[in-house]
């Protein structure tokens, strides 16, 4: 024995295993095994036997795991797994395992919850019957028949818990100011036995809307007219009229045959363009011939929209600007540049142009004043004349790189 540690081969053994000991050591210490923690992992499930549902979706599970540094910094959160089987699941409330599957290289360390409680319910069908609640009344001088519901019953589909709930189907139909028959489709609310409303995504309607018919009758020499909206003047060249809308833009009128029958309109009274800087929101009245009555009031609802009459001009390729970074680094951007659509009057995009080019002083950057930098997303500022609005930066965040 003493001969062999004496000897060349015993030396030659102990000086391999000193340096196999030293590689691993150093190994060790600069990729020691750490702890990382993924909240909010999704559960996705699998294997729900047909004719089943979940009553909702499983709520995220908190996994953490272990392994060498180098490889937890290569690791996201959609990298870490979580499921549940329901291969064996059955109607009713029971407590499902949490799988999981974990990128090579890293340990499992807890899933919490480790264990879940789901409620599997049995998908079913119920028939109900619709009917047609009317709302208010026909204006004076008129009446209606009772409203005819096609089809008269739908089918639902869904968790039976969500079908034991629903009594019956409705639709409902104003009449106030209705002085023709009414035909057209109206959507379905499903209702429960307190004629409440029930509203669960999960069922499913054989029809959405039905058919509505409901015949009014005329006792009075009466007719509809449209509203035509007075307007006067001239907007200022810094606005511009975007859109007109009166309500009601029909209205019903009274009175002899030989009156109503010339008449197919009525006019507001003007409305002056020039005195408005902004939109017009008001009730107008209307220029009503003598010996006519109209039904609902001779006022009418008026808005009319001015915007500023502005002008759009898109620039492209603006580069992007890495402000109070450390001094010791520089950044550049990805992506390097953004492009920037601006907002002005027509005549303020003409004065900054030039031999058909524009002329404006555009700087995009990120500040990084008081926060690291690092890899999350920073928000693009910008810096352009006053007299200019931002309509669009795209993309809005962009992401650092060290140079």
């Amino acid at each position: 024995m003493k001969k062999f540690l004496d000897s060349n081969i015993f030396y030659g053994i102990l000086a391999l295993v000193m340096a196999i000991f030293l590689l691993f050591y150093v190994d060790s210490s600069e990729n020691p095994v750490s702890e990382k923690t993924f909240n909010n992992v999704n559960v996705t499930v699998s294997g729900l036997p047909e004719g089943l549902l979940l009553e909702k979706e499983p709520g995220p599970v908190e996994i953490r795991v272990n392994g060498y540094r180098s490889a937890l910094n290569t690791v996201f959160s959609r990298d870490v797994k979580a499921s549940v089987d329901l291969r064996a699941a059955e109607p009713g409330a029971a407590t499902y395992k949490v799988q999981y599957s974990l990128p090579s290289g890293l340990s499992l360390v807890y899933v919490k919850p480790e264990y879940i409680e789901l409620t599997v319910d049995e998908l079913g069908n119920k028939t109900v019957p619709v009917t047609c609640r009317t709302l208010n009344a026909v204006p004076e001088g008129y009446g209606s028949l009772e409203p005819v519901v096609t089809p008269s019953t739908i089918v639902l589909s869904g968790p039976q818990k969500a079908l034991d709930r629903v009594e019956s189907a409705q639709v409902s139909l104003d009449l106030a100011g209705r002085n023709s028959d009414f035909q057209g489709r109206l959507p379905v609310v499903l209702l429960d036995k307190e004629q409440q409303e029930v509203q669960d995504s999960r069922l499913s309607l054989s029809a959405e809307d039905v058919a509505v018919h409901v015949v009014i009758t005329e006792s009075l020499s009466s007719k509809s007219v449209s509203v035509r909206t007075a307007l006067s003047g001239t907007i200022d060249e810094k606005y511009v009229v975007a859109g007109v809308e009166v309500q009601p833009s029909t209205v019903k009128i009274t009175g002899s045959y030989a009156v109503i029958s010339k008449i197919d309109s009525l006019t507001t009274e003007p409305i002056d363009l020039a005195a408005l800087t902004e939109s017009f929101h008001g009730f107008v009245k209307l220029l009503v011939p003598s010996n006519v009555e109209v039904l609902d009031g001779d006022e009418v609802e008026i808005t009319i929209k001015i915007e500023e009459n502005l002008a759009r001009r898109t620039f492209e390729d603006i580069p992007v600007e890495v402000r109070n970074g450390p001094d010791d680094r520089n950044y550049g951007t990805i992506p390097p540049t953004v492009d920037v659509t601006l907002a002005a009057y027509p005549q303020v995009f003409a004065n900054a142009s030039s031999g058909g080019e524009y002329r404006i002083d555009i700087k995009a950057y990120v500040d990084l004043a008081g926060q690291p930098a690092d890899t999350r997303d920073y928000t693009v500022m910008l810096e352009y004349p006053a007299e200019y609005q931002v309509v669009e930066v795209s993309p809005q965040t962009i992401r650092l790189y060290s140079n």
